[in-house]
């Protein structure tokens, strides 16, 4: 580059950067802040007005000011101007204010109207309060007699002072049916929650942003006016919506201690704990990931298995780049992933929600078609990792699922691990992200097949099915004919172990289970990855009894009903769709319809679930 091209760029000024408001800096504010803590200002008419100080002394027969010294005095002025806001002050005032009924009225003019009340005042000193009359009261708080009066006035109608200057609305203020219109634009569109969080989230679309809402807006109703910083600050205040994919990898646990790290106001000793304890929640979250690695290590030297579990985002149908699609509900598609650490293969389940739900029944059927499809009968020895998902993966169908592989000698052994919540990041999502990219690039996608084929292109280690609801099998009603629901650990058994001591089967309690063929119907579980402290529980009702998978489906009609508002939705954009692909919608629009299920109605009527937030 030559010096003369340099030296323009060295002359070139700095870009401008966005003007931000700066309410302190506002003259109506700087005013209103001086007054209330008695500082020297310019007033609105340019008059420079000196700090509160105070006033001149009484010469009543109390001699107030008698028994007041310099330091009472400069301790009432401070004490006034502590507060940060008129209202506070008021309410400070007036609690040193005492109001007493007259008893005897001698009017010392005619025509002078009696009053029903007289009022006592105090002033506040490092020691004690003392009485004062009232211009003394007055002239040591720095305040006028017009404020004093309102004061004793709210004090007879025992109402607390509130400041109402600056209440009355402005002049530009927007209209009450144009923010219904705002609020109700916003409301049309649609949302998802994760189940994954403690809280309820909701999440708009991922291609969405404030910018484009406005617009949208805009074009719908081009009568009215509404620039986008009202609308952006509209949507910031009224609504709690997040853009894009839920985020159900985020850690409370860090967030909380890491608050509580950079906390100004805990003291030493309490950031010093709170540092131990986040130490610890990472190297038991670490846990879990170096236990993938160590399993993968162990599988490329033995004839073991380690394969991970994961759903994938559910993606839409119909994938069209048209505006009106942000207002409708659409036809979701899931895809569930099973990933062979020894291979490094993945095979995907493809199916929508018309076909199957996002339970524990569909869980296991993908596996059980795994293992049959997938596995020799000289792997003996499974390891699974998965999120902590109660729905779907750490629930008592999973549990006694598992359990009866071992049970039924199709394993020797069988060792699930669960991370801990917010840490669950899984190779899967490696895999994910590749077929995300892969259908990003499509502009348009109408049918299941469709992602078929681009899940199958985009990497040759990936096998991909479509699965059917025939093929779902009812895995929920079939375990309570062999297992129990809960029991006592073994180690907390009998009575000699006090009660407060006692430990029934809760899944959601642990991190690692445990199954072994030498012992038919038990588990072994750990709180922790690697833990020092376990417990067995024996679960089978019959240890001679022959145990049998299911062979009844989970969906003897054939299918799984759909919001028939969704049909509705999808209805609308029939046009936008190609005609080759009208059949499957047309399929569609004949479909079931039912109440659109939440995730408590995945889990199959709560029997085969156990949850602990």
């Amino acid at each position: 580059m030559s010096d003369s091209s340099s030296s323009e760029i060295e002359d070139r000024p700095e870009p401008l950067k966005k003007r931000q408001r700066r309410p302190e800096s506002y003259k109506r504010n700087i005013i209103k802040k001086s007054k209330v803590k008695g500082l020297e200002h310019i007033n609105w008419k340019g008059k420079v007005l000196p700090p509160r100080a105070t006033g001149p002394r009484c010469t009543c027969k109390m001699a107030c000011f008698e028994n007041l010294t310099q330091d009472d005095l400069a301790f009432c002025i401070s004490k006034i101007n502590s507060f940060q806001t008129k209202n506070k002050q008021d309410i400070f005032m007036q609690q040193l204010i005492e109001k007493k009924t007259v008893k005897t009225h001698r009017p010392r003019k005619e025509g002078a109207v009696p009053r029903d009340y007289a009022f006592k005042y105090f002033i506040v000193t490092k020691l004690k309060n003392k009485v004062v009359c009232k211009k003394p009261f007055i002239s040591i708080f720095g305040i006028t007699e017009n404020r004093v009066r309102r004061l004793c006035d709210l004090l007879v109608r025992s109402e607390t002072p509130h400041d109402k200057r600056g209440q009355h609305p402005k002049a530009n203020t927007t209209r009450p049916e144009i923010l219904k219109e705002i609020h109700d634009h916003i409301m049309d569109f649609p949302r998802k929650r994760t189940h994954y969080s403690g809280k309820d989230i909701e999440y708009l679309d991922a291609r969405l942003d404030v910018k484009t809402m406005h617009d949208l807006f805009r074009r719908k109703h081009l009568n009215l006016k509404v620039t986008y910083a009202f609308y952006a600050n509209y949507f910031k205040n009224t609504f709690s919506l997040r853009f894009g994919r839920p985020q159900v990898d985020t850690c409370i646990t860090c967030e909380e201690l890491g608050v509580e790290i950079r906390s100004p106001t805990l003291g030493h000793i309490a950031k010093m704990a709170a540092d131990a304890e986040l130490a610890v929640h990472k190297r038991r979250a670490k846990k879990f990931h170096n236990k993938i690695a160590a399993v993968k290590e162990i599988c490329q030297n033995r004839e073991d298995l380690a394969a991970l579990t994961d759903y994938m985002q559910n993606l839409p149908l119909p994938n069209i780049p048209i505006q009106e699609i942000f207002y409708l509900r659409q036809l979701w598609v899931n895809c569930f992933g099973i990933k062979n650490l020894k291979t490094n293969e993945s095979v995907f389940y493809v199916y929508h929600e018309g076909v199957a739900n996002k339970g524990a029944n569909e869980v296991c059927s993908m596996i059980h078609h795994y293992l049959d499809n997938f596995l020799g009968e000289n792997i003996q020895e499974l390891h699974l990792f998965s999120d902590n998902c109660p729905g779907q993966n750490k629930n008592n169908t999973m549990i006694r699922f598992l359990l009866s592989l071992t049970d039924t000698k199709r394993f020797s052994k069988i060792t699930h691990y669960f991370p801990i919540r917010g840490h669950s990041f899984l190779p899967n999502d490696q895999d994910f992200g590749v077929m995300k990219r892969k259908i990003k690039k499509c502009d348009s996608i109408y049918v299941p097949g469709e992602y078929y084929d681009i899940m199958s292109k985009a990497n040759p280690s990936f096998s991909v099915f479509l699965l059917s609801t025939r093929e779902v099998m009812n895995f929920s009603k079939w375990w309570p004919t062999y297992y129990k629901r809960t029991c006592l650990s073994d180690e907390s058994f009998g009575r000699h172990v006090p009660k407060e001591n006692k430990q029934s089967f809760s899944p959601a309690t642990y991190m690692s289970f445990k199954y072994d063929r030498n012992k038919k119907g038990a588990i072994v579980t750990r709180q922790f990855i690697d833990g020092l402290s376990r417990h067995t529980f024996q679960l089978v009702r019959n240890k001679a009894m022959e145990i049998s998978l299911p062979d009844k489906q989970a969906y003897p009609l054939g299918h799984v009903p759909i919001n028939p508002k969704k049909i509705e939705n999808i209805k609308q954009v029939r046009n936008s769709i190609l005609q080759q692909h009208m059949p499957f919608y047309e399929e569609i629009f004949r479909w079931p319809t039912g109440e659109e299920q939440d995730f408590q109605e995945n889990v199959e009527n709560d029997e085969d679930f156990d949850y602990v937030p």
